[in-house]
């Protein structure tokens, strides 16, 4: 898969409460599209931003955010197919080419445990939790699994917002999650809006009670 997306991104000219012009170049953040097909209509995994959140409160979401240090790094149980690689690598600039991609499909396995505490990963025996923003998902005896993720869209968050994102959108099946917690698409949560059908994870980092939601696609 390739991306039409612009190839370089500079920053730009911010204008924040107090009026003064502020350069922010946007932080490069990883969303994956959890889709479940076994239902019949495919449906696809979404969180609902707590209110209180500075930046899209509210909203309804994709589980995701930003790459932290640690994605550059740690083990993998597969890795990114080639042709999603490649198409990641022509989003940012020569020098990142080669380090980014992975580090954006690490970020988008890890913010949806985060938000949703699914594993998007496989069971390996003998791994040791470390330490930082990966030790709960390797304390579950799981690395991320990164071969399921395919490379479809790309958005930037326009000037002038509290927070600027290069977000990566990724879709993944939702059999690709593990077996053992593949249930929890199963349970209940309440207070959903019209027409959202429920996938019920549990409530994790600034996702609101009703969180974690199956929709159904539209045609």
């Amino acid at each position: 898969m390739t991306s039409t997306a612009p190839q370089a991104v500079g920053p730009d000219a911010d204008i924040p409460a107090n009026g003064r012009s502020v350069p922010m170049r946007p932080k490069d953040a990883a969303t994956v599209l959890i889709i479940r097909r076994d239902t019949g209509a495919p449906r696809v995994l979404m969180g609902r931003r707590h209110r209180g959140n500075a930046f899209m409160p509210d909203k309804w979401v994709f589980p995701g955010g930003r790459i932290d240090l640690c994605d550059y790094r740690g083990a993998a149980a597969r890795e990114l197919a080639d042709d999603v690689a490649t198409a990641l690598a022509r989003t940012t600039n020569a020098a990142r080419a080669a380090i980014l991609p992975r580090a954006l499909a690490m970020a988008a396995v890890r913010e949806t445990f985060e938000e949703t505490g699914l594993l998007l990963g496989q069971p390996v025996s003998g791994i040791t939790p470390g330490r930082g923003a990966w030790r709960d998902f390797r304390a579950a005896g799981v690395l991320p699994d990164l071969e399921p993720l395919r490379f479809v869209a790309r958005a930037i968050t326009p000037p002038g917002r509290t927070r600027r994102l290069d977000a990566r959108f990724f879709v993944a099946d939702a059999s690709a999650l593990v077996k053992a917690i593949r249930a929890r698409l199963d349970e209940v949560t309440p207070s959903l809006p019209p027409g959202v059908k429920v996938a019920g994870a549990p409530t994790r980092a600034g996702i609101s009670g009703a969180a974690t939601v199956i929709e159904t696609l539209s045609n």
